[in-house]
């Protein structure tokens, strides 16, 4: 087993509850995981290893831009656990430096792909 599969089912399986509508059924709102992060079409093409161009969030999504939009809409979810939902106070959260990171933004953190880190924190702080 991969570790990228094991990272997704391994974060699947701690979020139970989809606080921002993001995941609807078969339905993944790639686009907006990406709003509330903060992240770009340049920023998802550099994570994903593929050319902006072919950045997207419809059905035609190249796959590892929809498997790091998972992960990362995840991370959101257990984030928005701890803060019952507010989306605004999840967004602020991406981009305010975090001494407990670094004192690099969980926003910077996924553009340079440091998720085991990420989600490692967001674990021990947001998961009883």
């Amino acid at each position: 087993m991969s570790i990228e599969r094991t990272l997704n089912e391994a974060i699947r399986s701690i979020a139970r509850v989809d606080h921002l509508a993001l995941f609807s059924g078969k339905s993944v709102d790639y686009k907006r995981i990406a709003e509330i992060a903060g992240l770009s079409k340049a920023d998802l093409a550099k994570l994903a290893a593929v050319k902006q161009s072919s950045v997207r969030f419809d059905e035609k999504i190249p796959t590892d831009v929809a498997n790091r939009l998972r992960q990362v809409g995840t991370i959101e979810n257990l984030v928005a656990g701890y803060f019952r939902g507010d989306v605004l106070k999840v967004r602020l959260w991406f981009m305010v430096p975090n001494y407990e990171l670094g004192n690099i933004s969980p926003r910077d953190m996924i553009r340079f792909w440091r998720g085991d880190k990420l989600l490692n924190f967001v674990i021990d702080a947001c998961v009883p």
